[in-house]
């Protein structure tokens, strides 16, 4: 413990106060999602969001580890919205009108 502060192994530096990048506690921002007073569809799509981004950055973390082409951090949101749009797009056929609405709440959130 710093300052009162645990350190987080899956975010380091998130104990540094004077870190240029502002971290949060994992176990934090997870408790946030999982107890959200939103509406099924925001809960859905903060949920897929959160998952997405995780995933893309695992992603471009793995590649930079094993040498292959870096992807410039400004892409990052265009690729994590592109792959937001195709999964909303395939779920519409598996779910019916369970998610109906799930692609205007993104819409709202990315336009």
């Amino acid at each position: 413990m710093e300052n009162g502060r645990r350190k987080d192994p899956c975010f380091p530096g998130s104990h540094c106060k004077d870190s240029r990048m502002t971290f949060t506690y994992w176990h934090d921002t997870v408790a946030k999602i999982q107890y959200d007073r939103r509406s099924k569809l925001d809960k859905v799509l903060v949920r897929m969001v959160f998952q997405m981004t995780v995933y893309h950055v695992w992603k471009e973390r793995n590649a930079r580890r094993h040498g292959k082409a870096w992807i410039p951090l400004e892409k990052l949101p265009s690729q994590i919205d592109k792959t937001m749009r195709n999964i909303i797009t395939s779920l519409r056929y598996s779910y019916g009108d369970k998610l109906e609405g799930l692609m205007r709440c993104l819409f709202k959130v990315t336009i």
